[in-house]
């Protein structure tokens, strides 16, 4: 019980210093005006490692965007730091946060509220971690009682707040979710595009691979530049590839949508046994999901059943 309070302690930590300084961050933008803008042109600044690698965390991208607050067009330059962060191409939409008095635009995803949600996470960590460290034998002899029908107070309150602990876990196991399905909807979406007939194939270079590196992990994601009568166009794969599959230099063909002007890659047999690959860690990921997010409506249940 001890080494769960302290655990619960040292995540609550965690979560509320994030939640301070990501609060801090969204305050400047409180009151901006929401509004979808197009991007309508896209400049790149490369910083080379090596001929073959792009160093995502020294190249940066302006993004020129259109939107209308009020009826009226307005023109902004964004820029990301980092290629990866970046819109993918002309013609997408993104959100942004304009402010009409100072003309002060930025992307709405560097400034989403998420610090609500370390915030409540952490003061549930917290409090777990609290009651759990000021009465740990009580609380013990306490889940017993509740547990024998015998309904407590303390008891109540500690079955409602492990059961929080839990659908906070399985809520955080969500944000990993898209990256659990990106193979399956990548087939989806080659799939959906084949049907509309929306696909149509271009020409295109590979110029080498953008290189991430996260705690000495490093991802390659393959970028290529597609000529177009507007001016070159470039795109990266949006998960990471083996670079012996793409050589810089090289041509090679892409799939371009019709309609929204975005980029993807032919589908290829080794696709679909990656798809299937794919399964198995879908299938872990369900289970453990499941297994947290019924546990933990389980407790909450537990926790008022008895006083009914």
């Amino acid at each position: 019980m001890l080494l769960f309070a302290l655990f619960c302690l040292a995540a609550a930590v965690l979560f509320l210093f994030l939640a301070r300084r990501g609060f801090r961050r969204w305050r400047v933008w409180a009151g901006a005006r929401r509004c979808t803008a197009v991007v309508e042109r896209l400049q790149y600044r490369f910083v080379r490692s090596s001929p073959d690698r792009i160093r995502d965390s020294k190249s940066s991208v302006e993004a020129e965007v259109l939107f209308r607050p009020g009826g009226t067009p307005v023109r902004r330059t964004l820029h990301y730091e980092g290629i990866l962060a970046s819109p993918g191409c002309r013609g997408q939409k993104i959100r942004v946060l304009y402010r009409p008095d100072t003309g002060e635009t930025v992307a709405a995803r560097v400034q989403r509220p998420w610090w609500a949600v370390q915030l409540a996470v952490g003061a549930v960590l917290a409090a777990v971690g609290l009651v759990c460290t000021a009465i740990p034998r009580q609380l013990a002899d306490q889940l017993e009682l509740h547990a024998a029908d015998t309904p407590t107070p303390l008891g109540t309150v500690a079955l409602v707040l492990l059961g929080a602990v839990l659908l906070v876990m399985a809520g955080c196991m969500l944000l990993v979710l898209p990256n659990v399905l990106r193979p399956l909807a990548a087939l989806a979406g080659w799939a959906a595009g084949a049907a509309l007939n929306r696909w149509e194939e271009v020409d295109a270079t590979c110029i080498g691979c953008v290189e991430s590196v996260l705690d000495d992990s490093v991802s390659l994601y393959p970028m290529f530049r597609v000529d177009t009568p507007a001016g070159p166009e470039y795109w990266h794969t949006p998960g990471e590839c083996s670079p012996r599959r793409y050589q810089t230099d090289l041509p090679y063909t892409l799939l371009r949508d019709r309609r929204t002007g975005r980029y993807a890659l032919p589908p290829r047999l080794a696709d679909l046994g990656t798809v299937v690959l794919s399964l198995a860690p879908l299938a872990i990921f369900t289970l453990v999901f499941l297994s947290f997010l019924s546990s933990g409506v389980m407790m909450l249940i537990l926790a008022v059943l008895p006083w009914l």
